[in-house]
């Protein structure tokens, strides 16, 4: 696996159960009953997980057991759960434009994105990147309402459509700079992360370009045959019977 494979290790689960989850979740009701309850799944099982588990391990090798029951599906499941909710918030507001809303719900993003920083009072609770994930689709729901040119511009639109493709390379644009630029180089601290991170973004962006044209989009295209098929052989099966 490519490093970071533990999320492709999470999603793929994911995906296999989407089209149960589709024929389920048709509503934002159903849909905010679903968060909650991954939720509370996803808080019990992992809990269940730390007491059966940990006692197999050696006092040095605990630390596995935590990081597991931190990334495995179960606890990652109401991160899904908050992307669908969202879906249904833009489905039902389609259309919908109001600054006013749009400004009130993108501070509110950022104060949580702040205040999750240092939040103690609920992280035995929800874990944090539950609590990320619901500060996120916060943001999300604050640019529906008010696409803001400062972040919905054609840069950060590019940036999004190659979002996955730079998921999977920014790995190897890490390597290749980290072979580039002798240690030392690039400075400690705060400037150095910004230069860093500015470097990566770029560099994984330029190989992003090329492998979401001659990998990513021919894959979708190929998806989107298959599914056409599929369905043209039950239409054709239920005009037949």
């Amino acid at each position: 696996m490519v490093p970071g494979g533990w999320a492709i290790a999470v999603e793929a689960p994911f995906y296999l159960v989407m089209p149960l989850l589709l024929t389920r979740l048709k509503s934002l009701k159903s849909s905010l009953a679903f968060l909650v309850g991954s939720a509370i799944l996803g808080w019990g099982l992992s809990r269940v997980a730390l007491v059966l588990w940990t006692p197999h391990y050696s006092p040095q090798q605990h630390d596995l057991v935590r990081v597991f029951v931190g990334e495995w599906f179960f606890s990652q499941l109401p991160v899904f759960a908050v992307g669908i909710v969202v879906y249904h918030l833009f489905k039902r507001t389609q259309g919908a434009r109001d600054r006013a809303w749009g400004a009130i719900l993108l501070s509110g993003s950022f104060f949580l994105f702040g205040a999750f920083l240092q939040c103690s009072t609920f992280k035995y609770v929800l874990p944090s990147h539950v609590l990320y994930a619901a500060a996120f689709g916060v943001f999300a729901v604050a640019l529906h309402f008010w696409p803001t040119r400062v972040l919905v511009n054609p840069v950060t639109c590019g940036i999004g459509k190659l979002s996955y493709s730079m998921y999977l390379t920014h790995f190897g644009a890490i390597t290749i700079l980290s072979m580039v630029f002798p240690r030392g180089l690039i400075p400690q601290g705060d400037s150095g992360f910004i230069l860093a991170f500015v470097l990566v973004g770029v560099l994984s962006a330029g190989i992003s370009v090329v492998s979401y044209r001659l990998i990513e989009r021919p894959g979708i295209r190929l998806g989107r045959r298959l599914i056409e098929n599929l369905e043209q052989r039950a239409r054709t099966a239920v005009s037949g019977s």
